[in-house]
């Protein structure tokens, strides 16, 4: 499973899946069409050589990544939530 978002002209996240871990990754879309990945240089072991790696966010497997986006979900429904209940003119003194 390899799907994209795009979020703006320079930022483009992908899902994907790895041995039943999913991940969302940062990149672009080149001119060409293709994802690429964004990366930064990283530690992967104490007292070993940094490695170039992609900017990702281990999200685990299909259930957690689920509970992820209802989690996200549920964030901003609460900011709308507070939003609302805010009444204009209520900092008036």
């Amino acid at each position: 499973m390899v799907e994209t978002i795009t979020i703006d002209d320079y930022t483009t996240l992908q899902l994907s899946e790895y041995n039943g871990t999913y991940s969302l990754v940062e990149g672009y879309i080149g001119k060409d069409g293709n994802f690429y990945p964004k990366t930064c240089m990283r530690v992967f072991k104490k007292d070993t050589p940094e490695k170039k790696a992609p900017v990702s966010i281990k999200c685990g497997e299909k259930e957690h990544i689920i509970g992820l986006a209802y989690w996200i979900l549920e964030q901003f429904e609460k900011d709308k939530m507070q939003q609302q209940e805010r009444q204009p003119g209520d900092d008036d003194f």
